[in-house]
């Protein structure tokens, strides 16, 4: 009978022990931030974002030239310290805050917010289309396929040194678009 008794004393034992290794078996102070996702992230690549997952954690850990406002969820400046919008609202001019940087300590660029742009094009993602409202990103797209199908007759199209136009006029500007020390970006 004595025998029987030793293998549950020894498990209660060996749990009391781990319990006493792992800190006593009592509630741990409550973090001072919890994120669940409810689903695994597919992608960190802004590019091929489509799914609600991969979009909550971009939101926490990148930060465009706009940004939700935690009360109201209007937009709000983000990298951008302040805005320019012409009389028609066609044309907007983002004027960075001089101490954006990159987590090793670069500051954000202009050349930054081009080259997302232009990668969203030249490598079209789920929502790439989005970036049809710019007046010429179809005109882009269109060249840059045909310098990729033939390299040798066609030169690389160019981005630099003209300002974002949008065939549309936007009621309010976009959350997520992004620009650096003084872009513009117009609409129609």
């Amino acid at each position: 009978m004595s025998r029987l008794l030793i293998i549950p004393l020894a498990l209660i034992v060996l749990l009391a022990g781990a319990m006493a290794w792992s800190g006593g078996g009592g509630v741990a102070k409550p973090a001072d931030f919890r994120f669940i996702p409810r689903g695994d992230v597919i992608t960190l690549d802004p590019n091929q974002m489509s799914y609600l997952q991969d979009i909550r954690i971009a939101y926490a850990i990148w930060e465009g030239l706009y940004q939700p406002d935690p009360a109201t969820l209007e937009p709000k400046p983000g990298v951008a310290q302040s805005v320019d919008v012409n009389e028609n609202k066609t044309v907007y001019t983002f004027h960075l805050r001089p101490e954006a940087k990159w987590d090793n300590g670069d500051l954000v660029t202009t050349k930054d917010f081009v080259f997302a742009w232009r990668r969203m094009l030249e490598t079209p993602g789920e929502y790439s289309y989005l970036f049809y409202y710019i007046k010429g990103a179809e005109k882009y797209l269109k060249d840059f396929g045909g310098y990729v199908s033939d390299p040798d007759k066609a030169s690389r199209p160019d981005f630099s040194g003209r300002a974002a136009t949008s065939n549309r006029c936007w009621p309010m500007p976009a959350r997520k678009a992004t620009s650096a020390s003084a872009t513009r970006m117009t609409s129609l």
